[in-house]
C-alpha cells in the first residue's frame, strides 16, 4: 500500500506539472464539474456558482442550467457536487474494481449489481442494455485465455490467425507472442533435438514483427484515454487507487465531501477533467456519463 501512496503522488504530482499554465493562478473556489455538466432538457452547458458552506466545513458548488439562468426558457432542476461527485467517483470506483472482481461466468444482471452498488444509486433503475453489453465485452477481452508456443508448430500462414487474435483481443495475443519468442529461444538452446538456425532466426525475426506492431497498436489505443486505461493497466490502478479508495477502505463507499476536503477540489478537479467527458443531468439525476474514451453509460430511472 505504501508503494502504491508514492506511485499516487507522483502522478498528481504530474498532473500538477501538467495543468500548471492553466491552474496555477488560485482561485477562491474551485468548481470541480465546471464545462462537464449539460442539460438533458434544453443541451445547455451548465452554469457553476457557489453554495452555502455545510456544517463539515465543505462548501460544494451548484450548477444551474445556462438555458434557464440566461433565457428563462428552461425548467430543469439545479444540481450541486455533492450529488454529482458522489455519484460519479463512486460510479468511477466501482467501474475500476469490477475489472479485478469479474468473473467471465458474471451475466449481466451481475455486472450491473457490481456496478450500482453504493447508496449514490439507489434511485437508478437499470444501467442501458447497450451499456451493459459493452462492458461484459471489454471485460470478456481481457479473460480470454492463451495459447503456449508449442515446439515444431508450423509457423506458415499463421498471420491471418495473427491477425484474428489481433482484432478479438490484442493484449492477449501480445502476451502470447512474448511467450512464444522466450519458449522458441529456449527450444534452440536447449532442446535435445537440434533447430537449425536458419529456421530459427526465421521464426524469431516473425514474432518480433508481430510484438512490435501489437505495442504499436496498444500504445496508439491507450494514448487515446485514460479512462481505457483504467481497465487495462496495472499502474493506472495502483496511482488513482490512494485518491479514490483511501476512504472506501475504511467505510465501503466514497464520501465524496471528505474526500474533497482531505484531497483538495483542485486534485479532484484535474483528475475528473482527465477521465469524464460529459455528464448529462436531467431532474437533479445524472442520466448519462461520457468518458475520454468515448465511451458512454446511460442511467435509467423508474
Amino acid at each position: 500500500m505504501e508503494a502504491d501512496c508514492r506511485q499516487v503522488d507522483y502522478w498528481l504530482d504530474k498532473n500538477r506539472r501538467h495543468h500548471g499554465k492553466a491552474t496555477h493562478v488560485q482561485r477562491k473556489h474551485v468548481h470541480i464539474f465546471a464545462g462537464l455538466i449539460r442539460c438533458g432538457v434544453c443541451g445547455s452547458n451548465y452554469a457553476a456558482s457557489v453554495d452555502r458552506a455545510r456544517v463539515s466545513g465543505y462548501q460544494p458548488s451548484m450548477y444551474n442550467c445556462g438555458g434557464r439562468r440566461q433565457k428563462g426558457t428552461c425548467k430543469n432542476r439545479y444540481v450541486n457536487d455533492i450529488t454529482i461527485g458522489g455519484f460519479v467517483f463512486n460510479y468511477i470506483s466501482n467501474v475500476i474494481r469490477l475489472r479485478t472482481a469479474f468473473r467471465p461466468q458474471w451475466s449481466l444482471a451481475r455486472i450491473q449489481r457490481f456496478l450500482l452498488q453504493d447508496e449514490n444509486f439507489r434511485e437508478v433503475a437499470s444501467l442501458s442494455a447497450d451499456t451493459l453489453r459493452r462492458v461484459q465485452s471489454i471485460l470478456l477481452g481481457y479473460t480470454v485465455g492463451t495459447a503456449e508456443y508449442q515446439a515444431g508448430q508450423d509457423m506458415r500462414g499463421h498471420g491471418n490467425a495473427t491477425a484474428q487474435a489481433r482484432e478479438a483481443n490484442p493484449r492477449a495475443e501480445l502476451e502470447r507472442k512474448k511467450r512464444a519468442l522466450s519458449r522458441l529461444t529456449h527450444l534452440f538452446l536447449y532442446a535435445e533435438d537440434e533447430m537449425h538456425e536458419a529456421d530459427f532466426l526465421r521464426e524469431k525475426r516473425s514474432l518480433q514483427d508481430d510484438i512490435a506492431s501489437l505495442q504499436d497498436d496498444l500504445a496508439k489505443a491507450e494514448q487515446a484515454s485514460v479512462f481505457a486505461s483504467s481497465m487495462t493497466d496495472e499502474e493506472f490502478l495502483q496511482k488513482a487507487a490512494r485518491l479514490l479508495f483511501q476512504d472506501a477502505m475504511g467505510h465501503g463507499s466514497i464520501d465524496f465531501p471528505g474526500l474533497a476536503l482531505h484531497v483538495g477540489k483542485l486534485e479532484l478537479k484535474n483528475f475528473i477533467n482527465a477521465v469524464i467527458e460529459q455528464i448529462i443531468v436531467l431532474d437533479g439525476r445524472i442520466t448519462q456519463l461520457t468518458f475520454r474514451n468515448g465511451e458512454v453509460h446511460t442511467f435509467l430511472y423508474a
